[in-house]
């Protein structure tokens, strides 16, 4: 399965929520400027502590479901979690990495493509 560039995965964790840290140092006598730092601000909702890390998280199961799924609507996730559940069961490349099989349809929705939900093959050989 096909790994995400560091620009989809900068753009994706943004999507999540995750923002580059600014700093906004005033001088006397000049005006307030801001530049970006080389820190991430997670978007943490099980605490109110601004969470700082110069990296951004991995593309793991734990991350998927702490910030991407939850950002999704309720039947959007649904459709997505079954047809997930149903290529790890049944392709080889969803079952060797299930996180990179969740990610791909979420990324997708992101970008504002639609995703159809996979359908059972019926094997009617036996």
């Amino acid at each position: 399965m096909e790994k995400p560039t560091q620009e989809q995965i900068r753009e994706f964790w943004e999507w999540c929520g995750f923002e580059r840290a600014r700093f906004e140092p005033t001088v006397k006598g000049v005006s307030k400027y801001q530049y970006e730092v080389g820190y991430w601000v997670y978007p943490d909702n099980i605490t109110d502590k601004m969470i700082w890390s110069q990296e951004l998280p991995s593309i793991d199961l734990n991350n998927l479901f702490k910030y991407a799924v939850p950002k999704l609507d309720k039947e959007l996730a649904l459709t997505i979690l079954r047809s997930w559940v149903f290529n790890i069961l049944t392709t080889k490349p969803a079952k060797d990495n299930p996180a990179l099989a969740l990610f791909w349809p979420i990324y997708k929705v992101m970008k504002g493509g639609e995703i159809r939900e996979e359908q059972p093959r019926i094997n009617s050989s036996g």
